[in-house]
């Protein structure tokens, strides 16, 4: 009888111990990462996406003018990318399974599945005329869709890892993919399904891919702790920015003045892009650039200084004095130039508690909003860099 009590006692206890640990779990559960950030094109909503590849998904479309939610939508699976149709009318949800899913914005109901890929179809885009869906897969393929009748259009090979990223140029002749855990990236010929060429060997994992508005660089973020940006029609590295950690995202302004970058930190890092000079600027160059020859060396570092300040636009200038006779000139426009491809000359946006996972710009380059492990997106006003409002995927935390 007595050990039948302590038996029956030492089952209440663990019976006991186990709930409460399952309590525990379940209240101290943490949201899954907030994995894709997208303003709609007229900028009138912005979508994020929870992903969690084990447990579930969620996804919430809010209005900018309130920032209250328009709608939501949960699964059992993740959604690691979102994409807005040109037009504004469907967004394509990506997901830890087979099938990509189209929603209609207005109502927030399921219009279209497209099923095809034999693993999870982690990404998507479409392309800028809205006639195709484009879907990348852990199944080492990319697919391209009939945004209309979902009908399967290509199937695009040749990747040794998950596809984790697609993107398309601007003009949309050009398709970008990542390569994932292959440390490469494909670019495609869209029209014709041929491939270009790969940029391989960068390092380490390949999260995303992006390209600037002209279409004339894509940028590449590694986790090998570079950002690299290269060139589109000679294939060639234009810019690197060194040194800022395991880059999870990139995104450019629709003007092309800023690129934004995530990394595994909690830092927003938005370094200027502006290249466009008329003579004034022009002339003012050239004359600092002079001045770097200067008997004087506060001279030149009032120079030097200008020069920093102006940014990227004295960069093609900067690269012709690099052939300078003057050691001088040579070393500070070296200096410069390295200056600008460090964390350092970036604007430093702070106030996320948690390691950021995606940022984005809207339409109009007046908003940039980011995106963090903990389920939690924070919108910032482009150029003071003052925080708006912060949002978060799950109900619950809704502020």
């Amino acid at each position: 009888m007595w050990q039948l009590t302590l038996r029956t006692a030492s089952l209440f206890l663990v019976t006991v111990l186990l709930g409460t640990l399952s309590g525990a779990a379940e209240e101290f559960q943490t949201p899954p990462p907030v994995r894709c950030l997208e303003f709609s094109p007229d900028g009138r909503l912005l979508v994020g996406s929870a992903a969690d590849q084990y447990t579930r998904g969620e996804l919430v479309v809010w209005q900018v003018d309130t920032w209250k939610p328009r709608f939501r939508h949960q699964e059992p699976v993740g959604f690691p990318r979102v994409a807005f149709s040109p037009d504004g009318k469907q967004l394509a949800l990506s997901r830890f399974a087979p099938e990509t899913k189209l929603f209609d914005v207005e109502t927030g109901q399921l219009t279209q599945e497209l099923q095809g890929h034999t693993d999870h179809a982690r990404c998507v885009t479409f392309t800028p005329d809205g006639k195709q869906i484009i879907t990348g897969s852990y199944d080492l393929t990319v697919k391209i869709w009939n945004a209309t009748s979902g009908d399967e259009l290509a199937t695009l090979e040749g990747y040794t890892s998950p596809v984790y990223h697609v993107a398309v140029s601007p003009d949309g002749s050009l398709l970008a993919t990542a390569d994932g855990r292959g440390s490469a990236v494909h670019l495609w010929d869209l029209k014709t399904h041929t491939k270009l060429h790969v940029f391989g060997n960068l390092g380490s994992l390949v999260p995303h891919v992006t390209f600037s508005p002209d279409g004339s660089l894509l940028a590449v973020a590694s986790w090998a702790g570079d950002l690299t940006l290269f060139d589109t029609k000679t294939y060639q590295p234009r810019h690197r920015i060194h040194r800022i950690g395991g880059v999870h995202w990139s995104a450019f302004s629709a003007d092309n003045h800023w690129l934004a970058v995530v990394t595994n930190g909690t830092t927003v890092y938005v370094f200027p892009t502006d290249t466009s000079t008329d003579a004034k600027l022009n002339k003012e160059i050239a004359d600092s650039l002079a001045k770097l020859e200067d008997d004087s060396y506060e001279v030149r570092e009032q120079a030097t200084a200008r020069l920093a300040a102006i940014g990227p636009a004295a960069v093609s200038q900067l690269v012709r004095a690099a052939d300078s006779p003057s050691a001088e000139v040579r070393w500070r426009t070296r200096m410069l130039r390295q200056r600008m491809s460090r964390p350092e000359s970036a604007a430093q946006i702070t106030g996320h508690l948690d390691q950021l996972e995606c940022v984005c710009f809207s339409p109009d380059g007046t908003l940039l909003a980011s995106g963090d492990n903990t389920g939690h997106v924070k919108v910032w006003r482009v150029g003071t860099w003052e925080q708006i409002v912060s949002l978060a995927v799950i109900v619950k935390d809704e502020q």
